[in-house]
Parts: C-alpha cells; structure tokens; sequence
C-alpha cells in the first residue's frame, strides 16, 4: 500500500535527522534548510525555476550544487537535490518542520528561541545556554532576539515549553487582577 503524502514527507523528515545525527550536524544541517526555504520564500523567481518541472532536474540540481558549495552541509545539498529529482521541493516548509519534531523526538535535539529588551552579553548568553541543555538534557541551538515590548526580562520557547518572566508580562498580570477585583 502506498504511503499518504504527510507519511512520505514524515519518513524524508525521519531519514534526513538520522543522516544529521550520523555526522554530528544536526544543527547546522536544519539551519541550512530554513536558509534555503528563507531564500525560495523572498525570491520568487527561484521559486518559479525550482517548481517548474518542465525544466530539465538535473540543471535544477546542478545550480543548487554550484550555488550552496562549501556553504551548506552535503547531506543538505544532497536531501535538496533529492526533493527536486522526486518532485517535493515545494513540500520543503513541511519537511523542515516535521525534521525539527522529529530532531527533538528522537534525538534530543532542540531549538530555543530567547527574546530580552535589551542585548544579552556573552556571559549572559552562555549561562541560558547551559541551562537549557540541563533542562532539556540534549543539544540545544540557542536563538536569541530582542524585543523591547517586553521592558525587561527573558521570554524562553523551545517546543512546546514556554517560560515567561518579563515585565510585560507581569505588567499584564497585574492589569488583569485589577480588572477582575473591580
């Protein structure tokens, strides 16, 4: 029986992790996917040459061979190139989703974004880090961003985990009380 599409695109997301966390890389190899998509996504003209399958494939794998050398992982180049020759290139977004669920199922690998008001200096940066990989007791790839919305604080997501200690947020919390205590 033939697999349903979403299980295709599951066992690709599968079969690419397994290969990253062959070669140590799950990391670097997810953030060349979110790269290339980030590039399709706000060039539409690659888009149109990658999606049209009138174009000869191997032309296609060839401009992305001679574009991402040296830049992106060969295994990354390799799994693009295998989108391409069996038409999924376009399923792409879904994929790196799928492959960043299964990086964290499977191989304890997570990524964490971390919004402050203000920059974080490296100290400060390498403490979360820490904590986070005792929290999670995995590798962790650590994003961090500011967001001056939230006055001060640290916001923490990784998957489904969110921490919250801003003072936006307790700024909310406290409006909220004052609106229900009236």
């Amino acid at each position: 029986m033939p697999l349903k599409k979403h299980e295709l695109l599951a066992e690709i997301a599968k079969s690419f992790i397994q290969a990253a966390q062959e070669a140590k890389s799950i990391g670097k190899m997810l953030n060349d996917l979110d790269i290339f998509a980030e590039v399709v996504e706000q060039n539409p003209q690659i888009a149109t040459e990658l999606y049209n399958a009138g174009q000869d494939s191997k032309a296609r794998i060839k401009a992305i061979k001679d574009a991402t050398e040296g830049v992106f992982h060969e295994y990354t180049v390799n799994a693009i190139a295998l989108l391409l020759q069996a038409k999924l290139i376009k399923d792409l977004p879904q994929i790196i989703q799928l492959a960043k669920k299964y990086a964290e199922e499977v191989a304890n690998y997570h990524i964490c974004e971390v919004k402050s008001a203000i920059e974080l200096s490296n100290i400060q940066k390498e403490d979360i880090q820490k904590a986070l990989v005792n929290k999670f007791q995995g590798s962790v790839q650590v994003i961090f961003t500011i967001d001056k919305q939230l006055i001060g604080g640290l916001e923490i997501t990784c998957g489904d985990w969110k921490f919250v200690s801003t003072v936006k947020s307790r700024l909310d919390q406290l409006k909220e009380q004052l609106t229900f205590s009236n």
